[in-house]
């Protein structure tokens, strides 16, 4: 709203009503959504970055992209590696973004640069995904607990269940 064009990427829902209904919400903020899978995806991203627009991808979540297992909460967690990828590729600055819920219903939104000189796609990951971890642990009820974070096991099986801490963060 703030006039810097942006585009966050999305997967579609299993029902089109609900993906057009956040298709609308979004582009009423002035977000448009890139959906993953869909033909030209990957052109429109790197499009959306050479003209230097705001990319969002959210990578706090299990899902069958291309991934690096870094840790989370102590336990190893499947993550999405496009955003690392992408930044390293194109030279794209990084940062971490956070929306924070207001007591009057309003939300913040808070930024910081992420440094990417020097570091590959894992390392990169890891450093997102730790100040991911930081923010949860400092805002724990604004996080949405119900996705299965942990739902793919490292090396196809479990060494510990992650669940547990999960629970006492909260």
């Amino acid at each position: 709203l703030a006039g810097f064009p942006c585009q966050t990427i999305a997967r579609e829902t299993s029902d089109s009503h609900t993906t057009a209904l956040v298709e609308r919400f979004r582009a009423s903020a002035q977000l448009r959504s890139i959906w993953r899978g869909r033909e030209g995806a990957a052109k429109q991203m790197l499009r959306a970055l050479d003209r230097g627009e705001i990319l969002g991808l959210l990578i706090d979540q299990d899902t069958k992209v291309q991934s690096v297992w870094v840790p989370f909460f102590g336990h190893l967690a499947k993550t999405p590696r496009a955003a690392a990828d992408l930044a390293l590729r194109t030279g794209a600055a990084v940062v971490l973004g956070f929306c924070h819920r207001e007591r009057d219903g309003r939300y913040r939104l808070s930024i910081c640069e992420v440094p990417t000189r020097g570091v590959g796609a894992h390392a990169l990951t890891a450093t997102l995904t730790a100040g991911i971890e930081a923010e949860v642990r400092a805002h724990p009820e604004q996080w949405v607990w119900m996705h299965r974070r942990w739902r793919s096991p490292p090396c196809g099986r479990w060494t510990g269940f992650p669940w547990a801490l999960a629970r006492r963060v909260r």
